[in-house]
């Protein structure tokens, strides 16, 4: 029997962490596309010799919850047949997989003969086929039209590159050498990882270092205990919507309810929509992923990122709905979805939990895609998100300008985008009176404009025009995201939330994020604090009365005080007066 000692266990801790982000660095320094040099759209973990993840990288949320689903597919056809230098890969959302561009690469670390654990990379490629270029149009209405899907198999046999699987990748996807270069970056880190932890073992002995790694799974998941243990037992529920499915027009439902009971919760999706017809079903293992990255933001910051968290966690999500759906539903977009899962969980935990969960960010990056030839004949795939705000929060105002809460992404430097492509940005920034009102408001919806310098097919998926962020305890809700086509002129055309459509040299594209929900009653917001955020271009005067309550003398830079008391006294006995439109 190993004796588990609190410093040995911290240090052990570490050290899996500091593999899993060199992993990330490597990844990231050696890729070739911008979805890895600049959007970042990869993830990395540890896998003991069982299967439970025992570590993540700084890395995506909403990946790293499905790569059990990936583990069991490929244990399933090659338990049997797993040798040193082996290098699985895998993509299909029907065998563990979210949607097509993100194919996963796992290499079992042997030490001696022995099998001690497994190496993981994911990584969103630029391309992998399909209708569109990018892979990613909202629009398909078959996983058939979405690119090339790969089962479980074997990229390296015993060091060896499958020369066949190359081939066929290297001739379905419009740009193999991005895609190899991407690869190469993945095999790069599996390998890098594959040291790190031989030379764990090497050091501190398999026994030691296995009793370790379980201990550290106990004890994430004693953390995990704790907090839905001091949740109220109850049944809590909220619903969400996306906006449409990107073919048909309907809204489509998200139905959650939060059994708690003791130190256990269930999370069932029954009442949801069915399965869409467009590109937003969410895959089995992708929706695990999405419930899991919500509650592990409820543990203690220090707590281990491993999958002892999740142990106490049950997910019902019915067969043929749309965050389960059967084959050959299509998957592509799946994003957009798994974000409003989170909100949804969200929302209910803020009835479990009132006063500590934030109002609703801005609903989810928004995807793009600009793909084409530039003067030379040279094919591209451009590939961007918009990040946006978070909602407020109980004590502090929503952040603006950052990531979602539940990715790691990053935008496109402009600076590299013009360079690398045929397109000009002409606005980035942010929007006032955007964001939801509140005692500490939500924040403020980004504005990005590119101009294109070529023939191109433009796609795009967002969300949040027409279900905005909702508030939290009495805060407002947010606002709206817009798709404006050639904005001010005489051809202007104001498009759907996703599409895919043809553009032409000289048009304009301008994308408005939503803005994320306020937290509290708007009229219990701290007046010197309106005042800032109007003196720094954040809200505007008219804006700052209407809907704060407060009355500003903007020639001395300062608050009316007795004709703020006036104006908010009359908007609490007409909240109706109040209006965040």
């Amino acid at each position: 029997m190993i004796k588990i000692d609190p410093i040995a266990l911290e240090l052990m801790n570490n050290s899996l962490s500091s593999i899993t982000d060199e992993m990330m660095i490597t990844t990231h320094r050696t890729g070739y596309s911008g979805s890895i040099k600049y959007l970042m759209d990869f993830s990395a973990a540890l896998f003991n010799a069982r299967g439970d993840m025992i570590a993540q990288g700084v890395a995506l949320p909403h990946h790293l919850g499905a790569m059990p689903g990936a583990y069991q597919s490929i244990m399933a056809k090659f338990s049997d047949e797993i040798y040193p230098g082996d290098l699985f890969a895998l993509n299909d959302p029907y065998e563990g997989g979210t949607h097509l561009p993100d194919i996963y690469l796992f290499k079992p670390i042997f030490v001696g003969e022995v099998c001690v654990g497994y190496a993981v990379l994911m990584a969103h490629h630029i391309d992998v086929g399909g209708r569109t270029a990018g892979s990613m149009a909202a629009d398909n209405t078959s996983i058939h039209q979405e690119g090339l899907r790969l089962p479980p198999l074997k990229l390296y046999e015993r060091g060896v590159p499958n020369r066949a699987v190359f081939d066929i990748i290297g001739k379905n996807v419009r740009i193999p050498d991005k895609v190899f270069g991407d690869l190469r970056a993945q095999a790069a880190a599996c390998a890098i990882a594959e040291r790190g932890i031989q030379a764990m073992v090497k050091r501190h002995g398999l026994e030691t270092v296995q009793a370790y790694w379980d201990e550290l799974l106990n004890y994430t998941e004693r953390m995990m205990q704790k907090v839905i243990g001091d949740m109220p037992d109850g049944s809590y529920t909220f619903e969400d919507f996306v906006d449409d499915d990107g073919m048909t027009g309907e809204p489509v439902r998200i139905a959650v309810k939060l059994d708690v009971l003791g130190d256990a919760v269930t999370v069932d999706f029954t009442g949801s929509s069915p399965q869409a017809k467009g590109a937003i079903n969410s895959t089995y293992w992708y929706t695990i992923s999405c419930v899991q990255a919500v509650f592990r933001c409820l543990v203690p910051p220090q707590t281990p990122n491993n999958a002892g968290a999740f142990r106490r966690i049950k997910v019902i999500a019915p067969e043929g709905s749309f965050v389960n759906p059967r084959y050959p539903a299509a998957v592509a977009a799946r994003g957009v979805t798994g974000y409003r899962i989170d909100d949804a969980i969200l929302g209910a935990l803020s009835k479990a939990l009132p006063g500590q969960i934030p109002a609703a960010s801005e609903g989810g990056n928004t995807s793009l895609r600009m793909a084409g030839s530039d003067e030379s004949g040279r094919q591209f795939i451009l590939m961007e998100v918009v990040c946006g705000s978070r909602g407020g929060r109980p004590t502090i105002d929503g952040i603006e300008g950052v990531n979602n809460p539940t990715q790691n992404l990053s935008n496109t430097p402009v600076e590299a985008l013009e360079a690398d492509f045929p397109v000009r940005v002409k606005q980035y920034g942010f929007v006032p009176d955007t964001g939801g009102a509140g005692q500490f408001r939500g924040g403020m919806s980004l504005v990005r404009e590119w101009e294109y310098l070529t023939d191109a097919m433009l796609q795009v998926r967002s969300d949040r025009s027409r279900f905005v962020p909702w508030g939290a305890q009495e805060g407002c809700p947010g606002t709206g995201s817009e798709n404006l086509l050639n904005a001010g002129s005489a051809n202007e055309v104001r498009l759907a939330a996703k599409f895919v459509r043809d553009v032409h040299k000289g048009d304009r594209f301008r994308h408005i994020t939503p803005g994320a929900g306020g937290y509290g009653n708007p009229l219990k917001r701290d007046a010197q604090g309106v005042l800032k955020d109007v003196l720094n271009g954040k809200l505007s005067t008219e804006y700052a009365r209407r809907v704060y309550g407060v009355v500003l003398d903007l020639a001395n830079q300062a608050v009316d005080t007795q004709a703020t008391h006036a104006e908010r006294a009359r908007l609490a006995s007409h909240p109706s007066a109040a209006s965040t439109a």
